[in-house]
């Protein structure tokens, strides 16, 4: 038995005559014959691309599956990922969008003290988002002892 397989490992020459045992000759014998056979090297050619195609097929059919089980591995790390970094960055947006609003609100309840503030100047100064223009107006309130003061310094 364990000639049989050495021989099937190579099916060659030189490694039948090694064997001394008659049946592995003759098996060898018999395998030269089919393979001069062009019939069967034909049919054999014909099972190999039978089995080459039929690996492609299932290759296609399994991989829409493989497909998402990788897509779902993978989307969820990066899914996280991208969440985080869009709450952190809509946190830091938010936070100072929140710190000017407090800030303009602190310029138009000093200013306020002083006078009326037009409605299209209250607009402007709520609206503003840029920290050094309403660092300025805050001071400039503070300063200020009229509206108009305020306003044309603006």
């Amino acid at each position: 038995m364990l000639h049989l397989f050495a021989y099937l490992k190579q099916s060659t020459e030189e490694v039948a005559e090694m064997h001394p045992d008659e049946k592995i000759r003759n098996i060898h014998e018999r395998v030269k014959y089919l393979k001069r056979d062009r019939k069967l090297e034909a049919g054999y050619m014909t099972m190999e691309e039978y089995i080459r195609e039929e690996a492609e097929r299932r290759a296609k059919l399994m991989a829409p599956s493989i497909a998402e089980s990788m897509a779902e591995t993978l989307a969820k790390p990066m899914a996280e990922s991208m969440a985080e970094s869009m709450a952190e960055s809509m946190a830091e947006t938010l936070a100072e969008s929140m710190a000017a609003s407090k800030v303009a609100q602190s310029i138009l309840s000093l200013v306020a003290e002083l006078g009326t503030i037009p409605a299209e100047q209250q607009q402007r100064i709520a609206g503003e988002q840029d920290d050094e223009t309403l660092e300025k107006w805050l001071k400039l309130a503070a300063r200020s002892t009229t509206v108009e003061e305020f306003l044309s310094g603006m």
